[in-house]
C-alpha cells in the first residue's frame, strides 16, 4: 500500500550550508508522522541517519537548525533515554501543524530510492532529493513545473531561482546539472520540470490518506506518467474547486470524461500482473497479443497507437480530441470559484 507525506512549502525557509540536506532531514521527521495525532515520537538520530543514509553527526548538526524555525514544528520534546539496545540517545518528539496554506504531496517510497545511478556518491544523491523538494515548493500549485517569471534565452532563470531559493547560483547550477544527468529534473521552455515519480504533481485526497488512488487520480497519474515515458511535458490537472456549504469539493470534468472511457489505470495492470505472477511488460504482451478487452480501455496503450508522432507537449484537452471524446457544452460546466 502506498503511504505519502505532506509537505508545507514552508521548507523553503530552511537556510545554511546544508539547505537540501537538511530539507531531506526535516521530509523524513515528517514522514513518520502520525497524522491522527500530527506527532512524529521518540524519533533518535541513528534512526534518521540510517534510513536517509546521512551522516548521523551532520543530522545532529541540522535538526537543532530545524527546529528554530517556527514554520517546520509547533513543538519538539527531547528526552535522553537508552534505546533498545542500551544506547543512550535523545529521543525526539516532533509536533506538527494539522493543515497548512500551501503544501505538496510526496510518496514516501522517495526515502529509500536510490538516484545515484552509479555517477553521484550518495551525498551527493541526497542534496539532489533536498534540491527536488525545494523546487517542488516554488513550482506552479498542484504542478512539477518551475516557471520563471522572467525567462532567460527562453529558459529558465538561474539566478531568479537561486535567489527564489535562497542558494548561490553556483551551488545551485551544479546540482540542477547533476539532476539532469541523474534524470531527476528536465529543462522545459521558461523552466524546469521535475520527472522524479515519487514527488506527487497533484493532490492526492486527504492529508491522512494512505488507501488507494480515486479513480481520477490513478487516470491522470496514468496519463502522466506515461507522458514522461515518452519523453513529453505532461498536462497540468486543473481541477476546478468549488464549496459546498463547509465542504469543499473537486471537479474536472475533461479528466471525468477521459476516465469514463480509459479507465485501467497503472495501478490495475500492477495488481493483475501480481494475480497472475508475471511481470508487468509479460501480462501487458499477453493482453495485447490475445486481445483482452481491458487493453482498450488502458490509456498508455491507446495513446501510443494513436499519437505516431509525440508532441512536444500535452494538454487534457487534447487527450480527449485524440480519443475522439466530444467537447464540453459550456452549458454542462459547473460554475468555478477558484480556478487553480
Amino acid at each position: 500500500m502506498e503511504q505519502y507525506t505532506v509537505l508545507t512549502k514552508g521548507i523553503t525557509e530552511i537556510d545554511g550550508n546544508n539547505k537540501f540536506t537538511a530539507t531531506l532531514v526535516y521530509a523524513y521527521i515528517k514522514s513518520r508522522e502520525n497524522y491522527e495525532l500530527n506527532v512524529t515520537s521518540r524519533l533518535t538520530y541513528p534512526n534518521i541517519a540510517k534510513n536517509i543514509k546521512v551522516a548521523e553527526g551532520t543530522v545532529e548538526n541540522i535538526v537543532p537548525a530545524l527546529i528554530s524555525k517556527g514554520a517546520l514544528f509547533t513543538k519538539v520534546d527531547g528526552r535522553t533515554m537508552p534505546d533498545e539496545k542500551g544506547e543512550i540517545h535523545t529521543h525526539n518528539t516532533y509536533y506538527f501543524a494539522s493543515s497548512y496554506p500551501n503544501y505538496f504531496y510526496i510518496n514516501n517510497a522517495f526515502f529509500s530510492e536510490d538516484i545515484s545511478s552509479g555517477i553521484a556518491s550518495i551525498k551527493e544523491a541526497n542534496k539532489v532529493k533536498g534540491l527536488l523538494l525545494q523546487l517542488k515548493a516554488v513550482c506552479i500549485n498542484e504542478t512539477n513545473k518551475y516557471i520563471s517569471r522572467q525567462p532567460y534565452k527562453g529558459g529558465v532563470n538561474i539566478s531568479e531561482l537561486s535567489r527564489l531559493l535562497n542558494i548561490d547560483r553556483d551551488t545551485l547550477t551544479r546540482l540542477l546539472k547533476l539532476a539532469v544527468e541523474l534524470k531527476q529534473v528536465k529543462y522545459i521552455p521558461k523552466g524546469i520540470l521535475i520527472t522524479n515519480r515519487h514527488i506527487i504533481p497533484d493532490y492526492i485526497v486527504a492529508h491522512n490518506n494512505r488507501q488507494g488512488k480515486p479513480l481520477l487520480t490513478a487516470v491522470y497519474h496514468t496519463i502522466y506518467n506515461w507522458c514522461l515515458d515518452n519523453g513529453i511535458i505532461p498536462p497540468d490537472r486543473n481541477d476546478t474547486i468549488y464549496k459546498v456549504g463547509n465542504k469543499v469539493k473537486r471537479s474536472n470534468e475533461i479528466l471525468s470524461r477521459i476516465a469514463a472511457k480509459f479507465n485501467v489505470t497503472n495501478e490495475d495492470i500492477v495488481k493483475l500482473a501480481d494475480a497472475n505472477h508475471v511481470s508487468v511488460n509479460v501480462y501487458l504482451q499477453n493482453a495485447i497479443e490475445t486481445e483482452q478487452p481491458l487493453i482498450h480501455c488502458y490509456l498508455p496503450y491507446v495513446l501510443s497507437r494513436r499519437l505516431v508522432t509525440k508532441p512536444e507537449y500535452m494538454t487534457l484537452e487534447y487527450i480527449a480530441s485524440t480519443l475522439n471524446i466530444p467537447p464540453i457544452d459550456s452549458e454542462d460546466e459547473d460554475n468555478p470559484i477558484i480556478m487553480l
